[in-house]
């Protein structure tokens, strides 16, 4: 990404120059043809998307995501943690409130790396 955005960069200084140019010399330069210009600008904003697009699948695919699962006591919260995770990291009784603290297990899913969170169960005040 870094070097998309070194060429996206060296480009718009370009059309900045040639537009500062023609602040100053308009009189000495040939017309200026707009079309082009208007083509450029439309050039760089689509580079530019597509940079901020892979720059975005980049972060998520190095951070990836946490995902908390919240609900009710004793409703299968940490069964499903451990059918995901194909683990017996949780601990699952019929005994409502077993998980007091935040469990964290991971798992890829289509390349991005997941961090799933067993909470306990909320309950109503």
């Amino acid at each position: 990404i870094g070097e998309a955005v070194a060429l996206i960069r060296q480009d718009c200084l370009q059309l900045l120059a040639e537009l500062e140019a023609r602040l100053d010399f308009d009189e000495d330069l040939p017309p200026m043809d707009a079309g082009a210009l208007r083509q450029g600008v439309e050039g760089l904003q689509a580079r530019i998307e597509v940079a901020l697009r892979t720059a975005r699948q980049g972060s998520l695919l190095r951070q990836g995501l946490q995902v908390a699962i919240v609900g009710r006591p004793n409703v299968g919260k940490s069964s499903l943690l451990n059918a995901w995770t194909r683990t017996n990291r949780a601990i699952v009784t019929e005994i409502a409130g077993t998980t007091r603290d935040v469990l964290e297990a991971g798992l890829v899913v289509g390349g991005v790396p997941i961090t799933l969170l067993d909470t306990a169960g909320i309950r109503e005040a």
